[in-house]
């Protein structure tokens, strides 16, 4: 049980407060007990969540955060919880309002509370008396237990006499109730902050209750993530953050451990291991202190470490295997756990075809990890090998890794594809893996994927005031914190050097199964562009290829990646089309014969006409008669059969006279274009009074033939101007 006071520091308290110098000086008191932040909200966070969140001030709210909290750790426990304030509204429900919101009360801000069944446990109770808190406590009460007091009891607007004699009157309630004189039960009074800076914001904390001890002062150095791994270790929860998992427990105050007896156990990836076959054993614990340490004696004089460890016996025979597992507590506890092998000389395991380690770009690479001691990418007997550790480092800006790659990327800068390493046809990229162990650790995260990196060789492109050339997408498995999500989950990132965009294509997943990610190299391109904004036209080379984890926060993720294809289709030649027509020149009201070719593309091929008119067509040879003379854009679209189909638009420009032009007046046709107009009036002004030695004579502009450009040249024109040559 723990009841949050407020915004005093131990000195403030001790020696001023009479009764809670009293409670100290007869049970468990911290002299460097620190808060964690200013002002209230982010303390109240890292009470009940690990961590500030980023938050660094009051009046947040509400379910922002969507990250465990202790509320989690607890009910994934079989145990249960009732937070109660006084004088809040709402009471069993999710509109739950105690005294400044969440600011004292920081349940409210995990988006996983904001369920029914889970606002059931907010509780109200009259500030007069607490006689429905109190109550709890001889009828049904939880395991754990939380007391928000209104801002007069808690200090925070009354002075220290009125909450000490808050507390004077409460107290001696609560260590006389049903719960704690039958049960093992503990009370901790702590404040949220004081008026100093953390680490030393030092703050009045008082562990009282039958389990603890009596007259104990301790001046080890603890904080509010020191309550949370207090409770943890209590009831052997997981930690939720690093924060959390490193602090120290608060096991001193207490009269008896407050661990149960330690115990281990393993499984193996293999019932019936043979030679020269790995098989991965892994480590089960429960109890004693956590963090624990693993070690293996695989009976054959070899040994292993770590929650999961992976050998390959050379000789047939039996074998006794057997994990040793040691705590941190003070002496620390250790178990043991065997069992029998029987080694045949069955058949090796099928390989996989990642073939061997091969440097870049050619791949597939190992070695490609950024992890702690243990994290490793290797290819055994063709068999992509990516093993990662990382507990309690990264976070959601750094992620670790371990991956093989093939091809080019972008992470130094932007780089088109090396000719000859990805085919250029690549429609698919598809790899089917098995995870083989998954060892969870504080607020982790991770993906199993399969990255598609992408140069765009038209040039850089612009998204807001971000410009890149080159993408990066995934299809992956994503776990966060315990949480699959969902297929079809979508993210947008910028990495610094390309636009990210990744997709959910596999749901949950179980160790020891065998599942497939597939990477639509087309489909990648496009959905990455749309998500930025950018043209989904921009031309795409797939650059590079990657395959792997990465996460943060984990102990251990273990995956054996067997096959991997790269699937490709043959390319079509390029469809194209043209458009013939005759005779040449027409004019009004006379029948023009059409027929289109195409070329490429795979046949047959379908034709369809608009001869601008509003007349239209279908077929390789249509025919139109135009019924007005005029300039007339005649369209032929031609698509094929494949598969996607190809199209090609053809289109000529047609002039139609207004009739034909007597032969004995062709002539009139200067410029000889198929037809009188303009431009041969054009060319005779320009040749008008010449003769042959003038500098602007043009023989064609002589239609008479007598010597000399004049008024009858320009006569014949005249005659049959609008006309066309027939």
């Amino acid at each position: 049980m723990v009841i949050l006071m407020e915004n005093h520091g131990i000195n403030d308290i001790i020696g001023a407060a009479t009764f809670m110098t009293t409670l100290a000086n007869t049970y468990g008191s911290a002299s460097q007990y620190t808060a964690v932040s200013h002002p209230s909200e982010p303390n109240y966070l890292a009470l009940v969540g690990g961590d500030t969140f980023g938050i660094s001030g009051d009046g947040v709210c509400c379910w922002t955060i969507n990250s465990p909290n202790i509320v989690d750790r607890i009910e994934n426990a079989g145990l249960t919880w009732q937070a109660w304030a006084e004088d809040a509204s709402g009471s069993g429900t999710c509109s739950f309002s105690p005294p400044r919101s969440a600011d004292h009360f920081g349940f409210l801000e995990f988006s996983d509370i904001n369920t029914a069944s889970r606002c059931a446990n907010f509780h109200s109770t009259q500030s007069s008396s607490d006689s429905e808190f109190v109550n709890a406590l001889d009828g049904s009460p939880s395991n754990f237990m939380w007391l928000t007091p209104n801002d007069c009891n808690n200090m925070h607007d009354c002075p220290v006499t009125t909450g000490d004699t808050y507390l004077a009157g409460l107290v001696p309630k609560i260590l006389t109730s049903n719960l704690f004189t039958t049960q093992k039960a503990a009370l901790f009074v702590v404040f949220d902050e004081g008026s100093n800076k953390y680490p030393n914001d030092y703050v009045y904390s008082v562990w009282a209750g039958s389990s603890v001890k009596q007259a104990y002062q301790s001046s080890s150095q603890y904080s509010h993530y020191s309550f949370l791994r207090t409770i943890e270790t209590n009831w052997n929860l997981p930690s939720l953050t690093s924060n959390d998992a490193n602090a120290p427990a608060m096991t001193e105050f207490f009269n008896t451990p407050m661990s149960s007896p330690l115990q281990a156990s393993f499984t193996e990836t293999s019932t019936s291991p043979s030679v020269g076959t790995a098989v991965t054993f892994i480590a089960s614990s429960s109890g004693g202190i956590f963090p624990y340490t693993y070690s293996w004696n695989y009976g054959d004089n070899k040994t292993g470490a770590g929650i999961s460890s992976t050998h390959t016996y050379t000789s047939a025979g039996t074998e006794r295997v057997t994990l040793r597992v040691q705590d941190s507590s003070s002496p620390s506890q250790t178990a043991t756990s065997s069992q029998i092998e029987i080694v045949s000389n069955g058949p090796p395991s099928l390989g996989g075809d990642f073939g061997t380690c091969t440097v870049l770009p050619q791949g597939w690479n190992c070695g490609n990890t950024k992890g702690l001691t243990g994290s490793s990418a290797t290819i055994v007997n063709g068999v992509l090998q990516t093993r990662e550790s990382n507990p309690n480092v990264g976070n959601d800006t750094n992620y670790y890794y371990s991956t093989s790659q093939k091809g080019r990327f972008p992470w130094s800068s932007c780089q088109g594809p090396v000719s000859g390493i990805l085919p250029s046809n690549i429609t698919t990229v598809s790899t089917t893996f098995t995870p083989l162990v998954f060892a969870p650790s504080g607020h982790y995260r991770y993906h199993i994927y399969v990255a598609l990196y992408y140069w765009l060789p038209n040039g850089l492109v612009s998204s807001g005031s971000t410009s890149y050339r080159c993408l990066d997408t995934q299809v992956r498995v994503q776990n966060i914190n315990g949480v699959f999500s969902p297929v079809g989950t979508t993210a947008t990132y910028d990495p610094g050097d390309s636009f990210g965009w990744d997709n959910v294509t596999v749901g949950q997943i179980t160790m020891g199964q065998t599942y497939t990610l597939t990477a639509n190299v087309d489909h990648q391109c496009r959905a990455d562009l749309i998500a930025w904004g950018l043209a989904p036209s921009t031309p795409c080379e797939l650059a590079g290829i990657e395959i792997g984890t990465e996460g943060f926060q984990f102990l251990e993720l273990d995956v054996n990646w067997t096959s991997v294809s790269l699937a490709t289709t043959v390319q079509k030649p390029i469809l194209t089309a043209a458009i013939n027509a005759t005779p040449t020149n027409t004019p009004a009201g006379k029948k023009v014969s059409f027929s289109g070719t195409a070329s490429g593309g795979t046949s047959p091929y379908t034709y369809s006409w608009i001869f601008g008119d509003g007349a239209t067509a279908i077929g390789p040879t249509p025919s139109n008669t135009y019924l007005k003379a005029g300039n007339y854009t005649i369209t032929l679209v031609v698509t094929d059969s494949s598969a996607p189909i190809q199209t090609y638009i053809a289109t000529q420009v047609r002039y139609v006279g207004t009739s034909c032009v007597p032969t004995t007046y062709v002539r009139a046709d200067a410029n000889y274009d198929g037809r009188v107009d303009k431009a041969d009036l054009t060319l005779l002004a320009q040749a008008l009074q010449s003769t042959p030695s003038s500098a602007n004579w043009s023989p064609s502009a002589d239609l008479n033939q007598d010597g000399m450009v004049n008024v009858s040249d320009l006569a014949i024109v005249a005659f049959v101007f609008g006309q066309s040559i027939c």
